[in-house]
């Protein structure tokens, strides 16, 4: 008896430090003394599933089970009880790289937004208003802060599509009548978030407010029309093609086109974690973008879509700010 009862207890601790791997950077927000311990599990959970590693509860598990007189199951952990909930298939390397991005990107976002959220507030513990604590950057360096990040989504895509199998430019096709559908399909959205932000719903005036006019990107908005644009350009281009492109087709590829959508909407909603709001706001922009690809099976249609409505967005907002000074 006693042989099940420790398979069991190795069992749950398994799935622990697969939660613990992948969510501990909440908890790490909360409490900074877990983020050492949380790093060292996620650099080591990254490492299994990028180098294609067994990690040892695994075979500790089997041997007891063994012991036990049942039935030891074949791969590891993540194959055997994860991999059935989540892929129809069995767990290829590109699957496993795409777990090991995944993991990376997400607990990068928490690290991040949890830094932000340090930095935000005074000496005795209060929140700041929107403005950023460190005080507003220029124009220029926003500029140019958003064209380099931008231009780095575009190499990480062209670089880490290869590997993975999903190339971003074999999903592109230059056509007239796919860049007329995807400002076709910018209108939507756009408009959508305009008419919003007019009738003043709370919560989008409330993100708009915080996070844009008297946030962050406010610097970024008194820049002309023109830059803007580049920008708005380098944003379809650079993050289109890395999420949509690379991490849903490789997705799709490993798991299904609707696991392939969801992931990486969610991952794209996790990149732009601003506020969970504005992520939120992000996710169902990035379900939108991605269901546009798998409808047209041409990438520039959400690369044009995604371009035509930040810019849209800009114009309005970068008015906005203007009038009130």
């Amino acid at each position: 008896m006693l042989y099940p009862i420790l398979a069991d207890l190795v069992l749950l601790l398994h799935l622990v430090f697969i939660l613990f791997a992948l969510f501990g950077g909440l908890a790490a927000i909360r409490w900074p003394r877990v983020a050492w311990p949380h790093l060292f599990a996620l650099s080591w959970a990254v490492t299994v599933e990028a180098a294609g590693l067994i990690c040892p509860l695994t075979p500790l598990e089997r041997h007891l089970r063994l012991a036990a007189g049942e039935t030891a199951y074949a791969g590891g952990f993540v194959e055997h009880y994860i991999v059935p909930i989540l892929y129809p298939g069995s767990l290829t390397r590109t699957a496993q790289v795409l777990l090991a991005l995944a993991l990376l990107l997400f607990n990068a976002v928490v690290y991040a937004a949890g830094w932000r959220r340090r930095r935000g507030r005074t000496p005795d513990g209060d929140r700041r208003s929107g403005a950023d604590p460190a005080g507003p950057a220029s124009p220029g360096a926003m500029f140019l802060g958003a064209v380099c990040v931008q231009g780095v989504l575009l190499l990480l895509a062209l670089g880490a599509g290869p590997l993975l199998g999903a190339p971003p430019m074999d999903g592109l096709r230059l056509s007239p009548g796919a860049a007329f559908w995807g400002i076709a399909a910018a209108l939507p959205p756009a408009l959508a978030g305009i008419l919003a932000i007019h009738k003043e719903v709370p919560w989008v005036l409330r993100l708009v407010e915080v996070e844009v006019l008297e946030g962050r990107l406010k610097p970024l908005l008194a820049n002309s029309p023109a830059r803007l644009a580049l920008v708005a350009v380098l944003a379809g281009l650079g993050e289109e093609a890395l999420f949509r492109g690379v991490l849903q087709s490789a997705f799709a590829a490993a798991a299904g086109p609707g696991a392939g959508l969801a992931a990486a909407s969610l991952l794209f909603g996790a990149a732009h974690f601003v506020s969970r709001a504005y992520a939120a706001l992000a996710t169902l922009i990035g379900l939108y973008l991605g269901a546009l690809y798998l409808w047209f099976d041409n990438l520039l249609v959400p690369m044009v879509a995604h371009a035509a409505y930040d810019f849209v967005l800009f114009l309005y907002l970068r008015r906005k700010a203007a009038l009130r000074g």
